[in-house]
């Protein structure tokens, strides 16, 4: 396959999906905020300012803090009612942001006995996907969208799986075109469209 149309798949599907808000990312339970993830590269434009980086300790530090306050208080309610499907989401969710997908693929699945989450169920086959558990994943998506066909973030992810975690450009397009046609809203169709006509150039030049 042509390195520059890989390079264009690759680009294409994860920008789509950042900003969409699939797969890529997804929502802390820390008062609906993102978790903050400091990153010192030395190229911030606080560089300059022999502080910077002790503030950026210590801004992670109290992140650190905010967080194992939250599991803590959630872990409690949990305790006291283990069927609080909440309080497991948000545990799974918080796991999630800081990437202890272990932990979150926990949380996830003692929320899902409690209740059936189709959301719940994409963020826990995102997390097999981080822990090398691919067709885990897979199955999981193909519960999702047996129940409903049309779910967008079940759609791209699947989409992404069978490009980057399988190789198969015809199974990433089936689903991909599915997505392009239910015009799902956070996706930008046009480029959505170089996407899959970056996958038919592909699967052609494999038949080749």
């Amino acid at each position: 396959m042509d390195k520059r149309v890989f390079f264009i798949l690759i680009v294409l599907s994860l920008s789509i999906g950042y900003f969409a808000g699939y797969f890529v990312g997804k929502k802390s339970a820390l008062n609906n905020k993102k978790v903050e993830r400091v990153v010192d590269n030395g190229s911030s434009g606080n560089a300059s300012n022999p502080h910077s980086s002790g503030m950026m300790a210590e801004n992670k530090s109290v992140d650190m803090e905010r967080i194992h306050s939250e599991i803590k208080e959630l872990k409690q309610r949990v305790e006291k009612n283990p069927g609080d499907f909440e309080s497991l989401k948000s545990l799974g969710d918080i796991y999630y942001d800081i990437k202890d997908f272990k932990n979150a693929v926990s949380y996830y699945e003692m929320a899902l006995k409690v209740k059936k989450s189709l959301p719940v169920m994409v963020d826990l086959s995102t997390c097999y996907v981080n822990l090398n558990k691919v067709d885990k994943a897979i199955s999981i998506l193909n519960e999702v969208l047996k129940e409903k066909p049309d779910f967008p973030q079940a759609l791209y992810n699947m989409g992404i799986i069978y490009l980057h975690g399988k190789n198969d450009f015809k199974m990433a397009k089936k689903y991909w075109q599915k997505l392009y046609d239910i015009g799902a809203p956070g996706f930008d169709r046009d480029r959505l469209k170089m996407m899959l006509d970056a996958l038919d150039k592909s699967i052609k030049e494999g038949a080749k």
